[in-house]
């Protein structure tokens, strides 16, 4: 297996002129991981034929924490004698901030879970209120996202809230969208 790990800056999966290279980056290939040097090359040796095997990146190697994997992982069936060239686009994310309100203005709002939708994929995320209402979410991919509060929860407070939508538009130092607002009625 090899490939080359690069910021994704307009979104289109392909490596292009002037996008960077990422160093440093932990590309897990089934059992065993390469790190990204500095064009952003990685190379795994010794993959069996014939056998599907998931090919992911750590998080947690990214330099900055808006950065997202364009996909969480795959599967690739290498061939043998073969070399398998799977490049990895990382995306610039962004960063969610809001509260989540009551309309009486009664009651806290802390531990409402939320349920965050990307639009064009289907990824979902859970995202649960503090104390005071309030959330935030890290590392959220580039597209048209949807928010809405659990289903499960409006069940027990009785209560109706409608979808926010939002849109994290990819930016190389990535996007912050702050005062996103979801009413309890």
């Amino acid at each position: 297996m090899t490939g080359r790990v690069f910021l994704d800056a307009n979104g289109n999966g392909k490596f292009d002129s002037g996008e960077q290279a990422l160093e440093g980056v932990r590309v897990i290939v089934g059992p065993t991981f390469a790190m990204s040097d500095a064009s952003g090359a990685y190379h795994v040796w010794d993959v069996l034929p014939y056998e599907p095997i998931p090919v992911t990146v750590d998080s947690a190697s990214l330099a900055s924490p808006l950065w997202v994997p364009a996909y969480a992982a795959t599967m690739i069936e290498p061939a043998p004698n073969r070399y398998r060239r799977l490049d990895i686009p990382v995306l610039p994310g962004g960063v969610i901030e809001g509260r989540v309100v009551r309309a009486a203005g009664s009651g806290t709002t802390g531990g409402i879970v939320l349920v965050l939708t990307h639009r064009q994929s289907g990824e979902r995320r859970l995202v649960t209120t503090f104390g005071d209402g309030s959330f935030y979410a890290i590392g959220v991919r580039p597209g048209d996202w949807e928010l809405v509060v659990d289903p499960k929860c409006l069940s027990l407070l009785r209560s109706s809230a409608d979808a926010v939508h939002f849109t994290i538009v990819p930016n190389q130092e990535g996007t912050s969208l702050e005062g996103l607002q979801v009413e309890l009625r």
